[in-house]
């Protein structure tokens, strides 16, 4: 079964290491423009450019609420939408 994303964005939060990760790169190679979040700005970074696809990343905490709204934002306006 082909997956095509092309046209869809996904926020995915956890998405630096393990499930979270795999979903991101599932996601970014069926088209889809991906942006990752997790606590750690260095294993985002490095989970981003793992991912490929021009993948966004925020750190910081999902339970922050502040933190969400910022990185919701952001995906909106530089991958138009979520």
């Amino acid at each position: 079964m082909e997956l095509s994303l092309q046209g869809k964005t996904a926020l995915v939060t956890g998405g630096s290491k393990g499930i979270g990760k795999s979903i991101a790169k599932t996601f970014a190679d069926a088209g889809a423009k991906v942006m990752i979040t997790s606590r750690k700005a260095d294993v985002c970074e490095t989970a981003a450019e793992e991912i490929e696809n021009d993948c966004l990343w925020e750190a910081g905490n999902v339970g922050d609420p502040e933190h969400m709204e910022q990185a919701i934002g952001r995906c909106i306006s530089e991958l138009g939408g979520v």
